[in-house]
């Protein structure tokens, strides 16, 4: 059994899914930031920011693979895990026999760590990584 809501402006999503004996499999709620909330129109250059939490482990539509050597870093003595990735976007020029060339790149940013007994995924787009901790360091107490 699945039950899923979203507000009215998508800022957030919750979700939980029952095994048939009435227990919980998964359980997931979702916050969203979008620079212009509710343009439907395409921007790879907007700044967007998803904070995932989750009591029982965090499932995502998107596989980040670290190196077997990431090391956590310390943040307010909590472990997190960061990444960072250049995104290509299009349009692409088409290139004969070669790749194709992107119009650009931005970067994206993505922390994870447990805090209260809570899993948290954070993937921000466009933001600086000052931002980016920024942000993490609010949500983990000295």
């Amino acid at each position: 059994t699945r039950k899923e809501s979203s507000a009215a402006s998508d800022v957030y999503k919750r979700q939980m899914i029952y095994k048939n004996d009435g227990t919980i499999l998964y359980d997931s709620i979702g916050f969203y930031y979008q620079e212009t909330p509710g343009n439907p129109d395409y921007n790879p250059l907007e700044r967007k920011l998803v904070i995932s939490v989750s009591k029982m482990q965090l499932w995502s539509d998107c596989i980040y693979v670290w190196p077997d050597d990431m090391q956590k870093t310390d943040l307010n003595g909590h472990a997190v895990l960061f990444g960072k990735r250049k995104m290509d976007y299009g349009p692409y020029t088409v290139v004969e026999d070669g790749p194709n060339t992107p119009a650009g790149y931005y970067d994206l940013l993505i922390a994870q760590f447990q805090f209260a007994g809570l899993d948290y995924e954070v993937v921000a787009d466009n933001l600086t990584e000052e931002e980016f901790v920024k942000i993490i360091s609010s949500m983990l107490p000295a």
